[in-house]
């Protein structure tokens, strides 16, 4: 599929060609969530004004500014930062009769339509995906590395680097010994705490930022990390190998939310929406950015889904999970488990 030809076909399967009314329709992202070039043809056809933020962090800040002159009409925002928005009255939910209006919201998978909800209510609608993955040097670890039980192996002693987030190293530690991320009773598991210890013998640092750059020089030889972030090192230094580990891992997704107050824009914001879930454009997302469409039927090449970090071994998805959506008691536990194992 030619790049320049798949925005127009997008266009005309969602007819965004008629959001182009007086009032123009501002949407928040991230750098390098949605192709570039396509992006520009978007915009030129339809007046939209995207705004580029270069982290989901400073989405955040920014989503957290009510003094707007100009507020965005549709914001991405991650999975891990829904729950917060909703608590601080920051979003406000597409209603049943907006959902009518973004019918390729009704061709994703159940999984990828509850992540969004809490109670029913539909507040965070995800077009694109990601997980947790190992990345390692595989000219200095003598065994490849497949699954989370190699980051407990002797040689790597002081060689790993780990996210540093509570969900992220107790829930690889569970998957490890068998169990599920949202494990609601830890009584349950008398041996997690050892576990920890032991991988924290291991560890060299926690980083959920810097954690790439520690591999290249030689600190470390292997890191845990989100994959957006390691695929682009990997075509940078053919060293690097990357996997999604055997157990499963942990999801990530980003979502269209709308700001509390929209009220103007609402079929423009449900045109956009549906837009980036057609088949035209969730299989360009998929191509040409660093993480993949939620929807099922996308059309691509053999050697974009040939890429493993993105189209995973079959089984693997199944066995992943969401930690966003874990309830105040499971975060509750973890979190006094995580102080106590990084105060040890």
């Amino acid at each position: 599929m030619r790049r320049r030809n798949f925005l127009a076909g997008a266009l005309a399967l969602v007819g965004l060609t008629g959001c182009t009314n007086s009032k123009t329709l501002r949407i928040w992202g991230l750098s390098g969530a949605i192709p570039g070039r396509s992006l520009k043809e978007f915009e030129q056809r339809t007046g939209v004004d995207y705004k580029i933020f270069a982290t989901p962090h400073e989405l955040w800040q920014a989503l957290q500014d009510r003094k707007l002159e100009n507020p965005p009409a549709v914001v991405s925002l991650g999975d891990s930062w829904l729950d917060r928005a909703i608590q601080d009255n920051l979003i406000q939910p597409f209603t049943p009769a907006l959902l009518q209006q973004i019918p390729n919201w009704q061709e994703l998978g159940k999984r990828w339509q509850t992540i969004g909800q809490r109670r029913g209510v539909v507040w965070g609608i995800p077009y694109r995906w990601g997980g947790t993955a190992i990345v390692y040097r595989r000219d200095l670890v003598p065994e490849p590395i497949k699954a989370w039980a190699d980051l407990w192996r002797p040689e790597l002693a002081r060689k790993v680097i780990v996210l540093d987030d509570a969900s992220e190293v107790i829930g690889l530690t569970l998957k490890k010994l068998g169990k599920k991320y949202h494990l609601t009773q830890p009584e349950s598991v008398p041996n997690l705490w050892a576990e920890l210890q032991a991988l924290q013998r291991q560890v060299l640092t926690y980083s959920s930022t810097d954690y790439i750059q520690p591999l290249l020089l030689d600190e470390a030889w292997v890191s845990v990390g989100w994959t957006t972030d390691v695929r682009r090192p990997l075509r940078q230094n053919p060293n690097l190998i990357a996997e999604i580990p055997l157990e499963g891992t942990a999801l990530w997704a980003d979502m269209w939310v709308i700001p509390k107050g929209e009220g103007g824009n609402l079929l423009a914001v449900a045109d956009w929406v549906n837009a980036t879930l057609s088949v035209a454009f969730a299989s360009q997302l998929s191509a040409l950015t660093d993480a993949i469409s939620p929807r099922p039927d996308l059309s691509l090449p053999a050697n974009v889904t040939s890429d493993r970090l993105k189209f995973w071994e079959p089984g693997l998805l199944e066995r992943s999970e969401f930690i966003s959506d874990l309830s105040p008691e499971q975060r509750k536990w973890q979190g006094e488990m995580w102080t106590k194992l990084r105060s040890s």
